[in-house]
């Protein structure tokens, strides 16, 4: 387990030891938020470490290489705010739509099988977890020393997704997500393929550069990507903590 992990570990621990050391009642939310964290981080280490030994040096990601995403983005945020905020949903959204939306939670923790990644030989494995997609985008830019161009459009995201988040004002590419994979790979399209016959929502979104501009693109506009903030979710939760220090969580 890297050190980055052990952090993210690390930190919804934290977040219950704040829990004990004050008592107020919208912590109940905070804590919450700490045990799906925790099973969250629980899975995606899991998928970690048997990734590791796939790329047991790291990433060999190489320019020219296409950026895969196997996962749609922000499922186990999706499912906290299913989870706990129903009554902030219900002020928009038909009861019958958001019962709808339990569907979403089969596919928030199943990651595609490490030896069907292996087969395929896939370059680089970026799990999408705390911080969400963001910060996925920043490790696969930082660790390999390269560019990208990413396209948002062709980003895999559920519409569930696209309106909870549209309610709480909240950015789904930062948003706690499981079951979801940032893959590089020299042949996108036969990656894309096989990972769809398996049953998985997979996307090419985008390619490796030989410059280190890292774009995000949609339609003729397009950005740079910067250092990933704290997951979306707690913006949610820092409003009803207006007396809790969370700096540095």
């Amino acid at each position: 387990m890297d050190e980055k992990t052990k952090n993210s570990i690390l930190k919804a621990k934290n977040f219950k030891d704040i829990i004990k050391q004050k008592d107020s009642a919208p912590l109940t939310d905070l804590s919450k938020y700490a045990d799906c964290l925790e099973a969250t981080l629980s899975a995606y280490t899991d998928f970690s470490s048997l990734c590791s030994k796939i790329l047991p040096e790291g990433s060999n990601v190489l320019p020219g290489n296409d950026i895969i995403l196997c996962g749609k983005i922000g499922l186990a945020g999706t499912i906290f705010l299913l989870d706990y905020f129903t009554s902030g949903l219900l002020k928009t959204l038909s009861p019958s739509y958001i019962k709808e939306s339990e569907s979403l939670r089969d596919s928030s923790a199943i990651y595609p099988d490490v030896a069907l990644l292996k087969e395929l030989g896939v370059s680089g494995i970026f799990p999408v977890c705390e911080r969400g997609l963001f910060k996925s985008i920043y490790e696969l830019g930082k660790s390999s020393g390269l560019g990208f161009r990413i396209d948002y459009s062709k980003v895999p995201i559920s519409q569930y997704t696209i309106e909870f988040c549209e309610i709480f004002d909240i950015d789904p590419w930062g948003l706690l997500s499981g079951g979801c994979v940032l893959i590089t790979a020299n042949k996108g399209l036969a990656t894309v393929s096989k990972l769809n016959d398996a049953g998985f929502d997979a996307a090419a979104i985008g390619y490796i550069t030989k410059d280190k501009a890292k774009l995000i693109t949609y339609r003729d506009n397009e950005g740079g990507i910067n250092r990933p903030q704290p997951d979306e979710l707690l913006k949610i939760l820092k409003k009803a903590l207006c007396n809790c220090d969370l700096s540095g969580l």
